[in-house]
Parts: C-alpha cells; sequence; structure tokens
C-alpha cells in the first residue's frame, strides 16, 4: 500500500494551518465551555464600543503580546519549535526526493499570527543552505509584502554553471496577517513592512505596563468565570458582561488611556477576532489576494492539502475550501485535535467524498489527540495504529 510520502510526490502540496499547530505555547482564547466565544462578544450589539476597545485590550495582553517571545529556555517553547522545526525538515526531505522536471515546492497557508515557521525557517536555512523559504518579501533594509513575490522558481546552478537544479521552495502564506507586519507609506503608497523586531509591539506593551489601570487580565477573567457560572442564554451573557466591564476604568483620565491603546492597536496588520476583520485597506487588499491565491492553488489539478490545527471557523476560508472540495483530482486530509472538533468539522463537510481524516472517532476513544507530534509521524509515516 503506498505511503503518504508517495501518495505526495508529484503532486501540487498544500497546507492550511491553524493555531492548534502552535498550542501550548499560543493556546487558543477561551473564556468558558458555556460562554459566548470571543468574537461573540466583538460582534455582540449588547457590548458598547468602548467596553469592545476593553475586549481588544484583554485579547492583545493574553494573546497578541505573548507571541513576542524574548526567552527561549520556556520548555512550551522548545517543545512547540522542535514540532516546528521537524515539519519543516520533513518537507525539504519530500522535495528532494522529487524528480527533475516537478516542481519542488509546497505552500504553507497559516492563519497563525506568531513566528513560529520564521524562526523554523532560519535555523534549517542555516543549516540547510540549498532550500528557499518565500514569506512574500522582498528588499534589504525595508523588507515589503507583495503578493507577485510568491511566483518564484529559485535553481542552483553548481560554480561552473553546469547543471540547474530548482531548490525546494516552501511559500509561507500569512492569512490572518502577522505580528511582524507593520504599515510602511513609501512611493505615495501604502504597503507591508515586516519589522522583526517587532517595535509596534513593544510599543503597545510598554504602554499597558506604564499604566497600571490598562492592567485589566485579571478583571476581565473574575468577570468571564463568574458569567460562565450563571443560568443564562448567550445574550444574556452578554449583556452581563457589558454592565461589569463598565465598572473597569471608571477613573478620570483612564479612558483617555484606553484610547491611546486602541488608537495604536489598530495599527496592527492582523484579522482580529471580529467580523468587521480590516482597520487597513493595504491589508484588506493583500488578505483577499491570499484567498485567491489559496482558491487557485487548490483547485489545480493533482493537489493534495493537509488541514491542522484549524476549525473552519473563517467563513471567507470555508467558503473557498469547499468549493474546491468539488475537485475531482485533488485528495484532502484533515487532523482534527479532538472528537469535538471532528463532529464540527464533519458537521460543515459532510457529503464531500475526497475528504479523509487523519483521527477516526475510534483513535479518540483511546485517548489519542490530533496534535502536532502526531500530524509529524503521520507525515513521516511512523504512526502506530495499535
Amino acid at each position: 500500500m503506498p505511503t503518504i510520502q508517495e501518495h505526495m510526490s508529484g503532486k501540487n502540496i498544500n497546507f492550511l494551518i491553524g493555531s492548534g499547530a502552535s498550542m501550548p505555547l499560543f493556546p487558543t482564547l477561551s473564556i468558558g465551555d458555556k460562554m459566548p466565544t470571543f468574537e461573540n462578544l466583538l460582534c455582540s450589539p449588547y457590548i458598547t464600543d468602548n467596553n469592545k476597545k476593553k475586549l481588544y485590550l484583554y485579547y492583545f495582553e493574553n494573546c497578541i503580546s505573548k507571541m513576542d517571545i524574548s526567552s527561549e529556555c520556556d520548555l512550551n517553547y522548545t517543545s512547540v519549535f522542535e514540532n516546528y522545526y521537524k515539519f519543516i525538515n520533513m518537507l525539504i526531505e519530500i522535495l528532494d526526493r522529487e524528480p527533475l522536471n516537478k516542481p519542488r515546492r509546497v505552500n504553507i497557508f497559516t492563519t497563525n499570527y506568531d513566528m513560529m515557521f520564521e524562526k523554523a525557517f532560519d535555523k534549517v536555512n542555516s543549516e540547510n543552505k540549498l532550500c528557499y523559504f518565500n514569506d512574500g518579501s522582498s528588499g534589504f533594509i525595508n523588507k515589503i509584502i507583495s503578493i507577485d513575490n510568491f511566483n518564484l522558481n529559485v535553481s542552483h546552478s553548481g560554480t561552473y554553471d553546469r547543471c540547474r537544479v530548482e531548490l525546494p521552495t516552501i511559500n509561507l502564506f500569512k492569512m490572518h496577517g502577522s505580528i511582524s507586519w507593520k504599515k510602511h507609506y513609501i512611493n505615495q503608497e501604502d504597503k507591508i513592512l515586516i519589522d522583526y523586531e517587532l517595535k509596534h509591539i513593544a510599543k503597545l506593551k510598554r504602554l499597558i505596563e506604564e499604566n497600571s489601570e490598562l492592567q485589566i487580565t485579571e478583571q476581565v477573567n473574575i468577570i468571564f468565570h463568574k458569567t460562565n457560572e450563571k443560568q443564562l442564554s448567550t445574550e444574556e451573557k452578554c449583556k452581563e458582561i457589558n454592565k461589569k466591564l463598565e465598572e473597569i476604568i471608571p477613573s478620570t483620565g483612564s479612558e483617555d488611556k484606553l484610547d491611546t491603546f486602541y488608537k495604536q492597536y489598530q495599527d496592527l496588520l492582523i484579522i482580529n477576532p471580529d467580523k468587521n476583520k480590516f482597520y487597513h485597506t493595504v491589508y484588506e487588499q493583500h488578505y483577499y489576494q491570499i484567498i485567491r491565491n489559496f482558491s487557485y492553488e487548490i483547485e489545480k489539478e493533482n493537489t493534495i492539502l493537509f488541514v491542522f490545527g484549524f476549525s473552519f471557523k473563517d467563513e471567507h476560508i470555508l467558503d473557498i475550501f469547499k468549493r474546491a472540495t468539488v475537485n475531482p483530482k485533488s485528495k484532502i486530509y484533515i487532523l482534527p485535535f479532538d472528537e469535538k472538533t471532528y463532529n464540527s468539522i464533519f458537521e460543515k463537510l459532510k457529503g464531500y467524498k475526497n475528504v479523509d481524516y487523519i483521527l477516526s472517532p475510534e483513535k479518540f476513544d483511546k485517548g489519542i489527540k490530533g496534535n502536532f507530534d502526531y500530524f509529524n509521524k503521520f507525515l513521516g509515516d511512523n504512526i502506530d495504529e495499535k
């Protein structure tokens, strides 16, 4: 029986990877089992605009700021990074085995803001010079993101130019933006600039550190916990949370500091967990270009798509994904994390015949989880089925 790597040979290989890949280093934001989602809160008509600013402050403190990792001593960092590193190395090995007349290219589409892929790319590239990682940027001092930069084939010709071999190439499409992206005005146009020093993140963190009234995580967690314990409808819980949020940052001058935070927060080029999605036209244009690219890639002939750590909550991506599943020459493998995720995804995609689930409910019953370690073993054909 052919291995999964043999199935990948000669195919247009794509990955759709979500926040599950970076757990438990960057856990997904849950505010309680019986609570509305964070997106529900931000979109609720019962939450005032001012209280939504407080929720964005909470989101920044608990999710975005934690992605600015300055120390690599954390055990979670080590284990998560190792999985990214193994994954990238495995892709390079797979591409190295491709015939010279076949494209040696993999596309990774991710909704993650964090920089784990970039960190893994950096280490792999320091050890293996004959590979190319493309995040869509060009430039030296000012690295500017453009969708046109993905349409590249990179080859190595040897010292004496006697042969020409296409290098294994991994394209990284960050569908929901990145903590390393910032708006940059050049040649009378807004562009997306990569800032690996994360100065804009540091500026926001400093603003919070210098103003104790903006440090609201503990207060908001108490509100969520107490509301979760109450037997209320979703609508009533939103109203209850809004009422309690009014009690946070009530002092004179605090509202001005909250407004300052929110204005600076809006400079982040990310898709927020709300239905408005965009603050910046430059990023809106880039997002839809990536979406079109995703649609184009997965509708190609002989396409294979792996989905990992992704829950299909993004409606745009889900719609495109459903259209692609009618492609009879494509094959899709989905790795759900647990049975709850499996049931949710299965309900959204039932009836599509070219979709396979890497983990079955029977395996979940045995306590097996669809984590990054399992995904790497699956791609490496090292799965113990017992």
